[in-house]
């Protein structure tokens, strides 16, 4: 699954904003276990273009994918409601920092059902602020 998002990173990397996408209701599982995680390709597209204004290469989004899928796989992870947005949107991220860069991933996700999930955005944040989240929530 990695390397279909990874194709799909190499797809919309150099298209311009706004750029219609074929398929762009379509669904990829990142994640299937006690939890279950999507994200459509309209999402996806949505993130590769974002992150782009932040100066991400198509390397940093490969590698931001890579490190979604090491840390549900890993199940380290902590899904935390945030309470300041209101539809059922929580915030996913991993609790095990990178001491050196104190960069934690973060994935803004959609609850659909119970334990099902849908990716709404994903990127790195400070670890300070994420720890100023939660002491908020």
């Amino acid at each position: 699954m990695l390397q279909i998002v990874h194709n799909l990173i190499k797809v919309f990397y150099p298209m311009e904003d706004g750029s219609h996408i074929k398929d762009y209701q379509k669904e990829l599982i990142i994640f299937e276990d006690e939890i279950i995680i999507k994200i459509k390709n309209r999402a996806l597209k949505h993130i590769v273009e974002k992150r782009k204004q932040d100066n991400y290469t198509e390397e940093d989004l490969f590698k931001l994918f890579s490190d979604i899928f090491d840390v549900l796989h890993s199940k380290s992870y902590k899904i935390v409601e945030n309470k300041d947005i209101e539809d059922d949107i929580f915030l996913l991220f991993e609790i095990v920092e990178n001491k050196n860069t104190g960069v934690v991933l973060v994935l803004e996700i959609i609850r659909q059902s119970a334990n099902h999930y849908y990716i709404k955005t994903g990127f790195y944040r400070s670890a300070r602020k994420i720890q100023k989240l939660l002491k908020e929530q």
